[in-house]
């Protein structure tokens, strides 16, 4: 099959394996029929942009291309597309780098730390019953979900937990209180083990969570961070407040959430599809967009993103540390690829953006190290 042959291409081009005409014949593709359109783009499914070029493809080059020369073409073309990988700007030269050793994206990896300060390796707990605090049962499920549920009796209150991601980390568990949480990488939560027995339901967030909130008139839903306050009573909601962003945003799929910022900035109510983003103490409100959710989705999606924004979503994924050489390139990147894609492959696609990478190991962590391409 011709998608089949386009994969098959794709993967030669990404080991450095394709010959000259090959190589030169992706980068065309890619130049010519992906990038001038990252709008148009956007609103395909994958597999409306695979059908959709080779359509086109079939029909631009039919009796005009020679025998090899047409096939090929098509391939590339589809090979892009069907990466579902934009870049918006200049196209460039593919310039070499080596890895040390191709890194792994991240996985389910997190700990527990129970309300005596014992903390638990999820990635290496058994499935099963975790652990008792006060009344509720901690239990991680096949899945690897941790899952708290109240047990007959009233027992104690039980304190409080924290469950932290590291980088290259993500985690999902259902709170006491039965509302779901997914941890991105690097981030912590932060609550009480009698969440929605009394009073309102209140938790502590670092980095970034998405969450689905039980409804509950009585007992507010309140996601705290360094910068904000999130108010809700049953929604679908997404924080991000990483301290090295820029601003923290908070992004409504369903339901209604309450921002209110900590540093003098007011209370803003969002309507789904709103995104509320607090910098120095200000919010600000504005349509939501889908590269807020993409994570919990298993993608990484940017649109018009700048490049260390970018990098600083790769650094904490897959665990790595990000230097850069000379200045830093002023580039804007726009697409998306699935969270399970190992890094030399993320790195070859951003490198047609005209960046190069390349890694070394200092103290035992691996560095990145991105410079512009000075032979374009």
């Amino acid at each position: 099959m011709e998608h089949d042959k386009a994969a098959e291409l794709l993967q030669r081009y990404l080991d450095g394996q394709c010959d000259a005409e090959e190589s030169a014949l992706v980068e065309r593709a890619y130049g010519k029929a992906i990038a001038p359109h990252p709008a148009y783009y956007d609103e395909l499914t994958i597999t409306d942009i695979t059908s959709r070029a080779w359509s086109r493809t079939r029909a631009r080059t039919a009796g005009r291309l020679y025998r090899y020369r047409w096939p090929v073409a098509a391939a590339a073309l589809l090979a892009l597309a069907a990466l579902g990988w934009w870049v918006a700007g200049r196209t460039g030269k593919t310039s070499t780098y080596a890895l040390l050793r191709d890194v792994a994206p991240g996985s389910a990896k997190a700990t527990l730390v129970l309300d005596d300060g014992t903390p638990l390796d999820l990635g290496k707990t058994a499935k099963g019953l975790v652990a008792i605090q006060g009344d509720q049962a901690v239990s991680k499920a096949a899945d690897g979900e941790l899952a708290y549920a109240r047990e007959g009796g009233a027992g104690s209150r039980g304190g409080y937990n924290a469950i932290y991601t590291p980088r290259g980390g993500a985690y999902n568990v259902v709170l006491p209180d039965g509302s779901k949480v997914w941890l991105n990488a690097a981030s912590s939560l932060r609550f009480p083990v009698s969440l929605g027995a009394t009073g309102q339901r209140v938790v502590q967030l670092t980095g970034e969570a998405y969450f689905e909130v039980n409804a509950d008139a009585r007992r507010p839903f309140i996601v705290e961070t360094p910068a904000q306050q999130v108010r809700a009573l049953g929604t679908q909601f997404n924080v991000c407040a990483y301290t090295d962003d820029p601003s923290e945003t908070t992004t409504l799929l369903e339901g209604a959430v309450n921002v209110h910022s900590l540093g003098g900035g007011g209370d803003h109510p969002l309507r789904p599809g709103q995104q509320a983003a607090v910098e120095d103490g200000q919010v600000r409100i504005g349509p939501a967009v889908a590269d807020a959710i993409a994570w919990q989705q298993g993608k990484m999606r940017f649109h018009d993103t700048p490049l260390p924004d970018l990098m600083r979503q790769v650094s904490r994924w897959y665990d790595i540390d990000v230097v850069y050489q000379g200045a830093i390139p002023q580039k804007r990147f726009s697409g998306g690829i699935r969270r399970d894609t190992h890094l030399s492959t993320l790195l070859k696609i951003l490198e047609l953006s005209s960046v190069r990478f390349s890694m070394r190991e200092e103290a035992g962590r691996r560095m990145l190290v991105v410079q512009p391409d000075d032979g374009n």
